[in-house]
């Protein structure tokens, strides 16, 4: 492969396609993270809401609780149907592996050490590791 050819290659496809999976993993983990934190603090408050209800009669300690108990139980059913944890390890690792094989050719290493074409075996390999993370999701979607 001729260096026009493989700098368009990282300049059109790899470069952003690694972007794309750094940003979105770290969006789906802070999603993650704060869906997270405050379904359990809705659920702690909800807990302790539940727990003076014998001790006071009031209605509105009744109301309350089940004003807690709605969020905690949407939030749940967000996490697990949007995976946003799994969707963070999937694009986490694509990232991942996108950057170690860019070190491996930068440092020719591996079967890069070996290879007559660097450049094209790094293109095939990215497109591998692109394949691969498509197939873990393939409903992607571009932000």
């Amino acid at each position: 492969m001729d260096q026009e050819k493989f700098t368009a290659f990282l300049k059109d496809i790899y470069y952003p396609r690694l972007s794309f999976h750094r940003l979105r993993a770290r969006r789906n983990h802070h999603i993650y993270l704060r869906l997270q934190w405050a379904m359990l603090i809705l659920a702690l408050a909800n807990a302790i809401l539940v727990a003076l209800q014998p001790f006071f009669s009031w209605i509105w300690l009744k109301v309350l609780a089940i004003v807690c108990a709605i969020p905690v139980a949407t939030l749940a059913t967000v996490l697990k149907t949007f995976n946003y944890q799994e969707k963070w390890a999937q694009h986490g690792k694509a990232y991942y592996d996108l950057e170690k094989e860019y070190n491996l050719y930068l440092a020719g290493a591996g079967n890069y050490s070996t290879e007559p074409d660097k450049e094209g075996y790094f293109v095939l390999q990215v497109q591998g590791i692109l394949s691969q993370a498509l197939a873990a999701n393939p409903y992607m979607t571009v932000p």
